[in-house]
């Protein structure tokens, strides 16, 4: 489930994993480039 900090305490009790979408820990981290292949 994704939501805020705000809303995420309805969700006690159920069998969710929640993601907070405030969080600055759950932002993506930018995939770097694939590296060149050998030739």
């Amino acid at each position: 489930m994704i939501t805020t900090t705000g809303l995420a305490d309805r969700l006690d009790g159920h069998d969710v994993a929640v993601i907070d979408i405030n969080d600055p820990g759950s932002t993506p981290n930018p995939t770097p480039t694939c590296p060149a292949r050998p030739r």
